[in-house]
């Protein structure tokens, strides 16, 4: 499991870092936010992505995360990497340190 966490933990923040490059120049800074919070057993994460058009916000996605083991994980790294290629901002919530789920400051 630790060897499996670690190869999603770098697979993510090499992904990252290759949208980082690819993703189109625009007016706003583009926000990822993480917090570390109390959530039940049960939830892997809550993930908030901000869509917008023309420099304002369109829409708000919001999908609570179960645990499921590598899916859950395999899940999380989709959602996120979907906001950050499209340009929206993620806002992240979990009890787990970001490193934890492939997330580099």
């Amino acid at each position: 499991m630790q060897r499996r966490m670690e190869a999603l933990r770098q697979w993510t923040t090499q992904l990252l870092l290759r949208l980082a490059i690819m993703a189109k120049p625009n007016h706003r800074n583009q926000e990822v936010d993480y917090t570390i919070t109390s959530l039940p057993d049960e939830v892997l994460a809550i993930i908030r992505t901000t869509w917008y058009k023309d420099d304002r916000a369109d829409n708000v996605d919001e999908v609570v995360l179960m645990e499921d083991g590598q899916r859950g994980y395999d899940a999380f790294d989709a959602i996120v990497s979907a906001g950050v290629v499209g340009g929206a901002n993620v806002s992240i919530q979990s009890a787990y340190n970001p490193q934890d789920l492939g997330i580099e400051p």
